[in-house]
């Protein structure tokens, strides 16, 4: 999540796609507005500061016609690639868990 904050600081007009495995997940006023705007599941995940966090997201595969439609209907995008393979990042996670 720390990540993801300094993603959307440094890109606070834009709804930021962040890629975690094979889905681009957005969170927060992001995710909100995003289900809104694509007619997309709102769920939550965690808690950031005592609330929850409200998530959205799409499939990669599928991302490209989620961003036109924003884009269509004028929103900005910022879309943050995962460039690390997901089970090394998660092996690298659990052993940060068990140190």
């Amino acid at each position: 999540m720390a990540l993801y904050l300094d993603v959307k600081a440094a890109h606070p007009d834009a709804l930021v796609f962040f890629q975690m495995d094979d889905f681009y997940k957005l969170f927060f006023d992001d995710a909100v507005d995003a289900a809104q705007e694509l007619n997309i599941t709102l769920s939550k995940r965690g808690h950031h500061m005592g609330e929850d966090v409200p998530m959205s997201g799409a499939p990669v595969q599928t991302a490209d016609d989620y961003l036109r439609t924003l884009i269509d209907k004028g929103h900005g995008v910022a879309i943050c690639d995962q460039t690390e393979d997901p089970v090394q990042a998660r092996n690298w996670l659990s052993s940060i868990r068990t140190t």
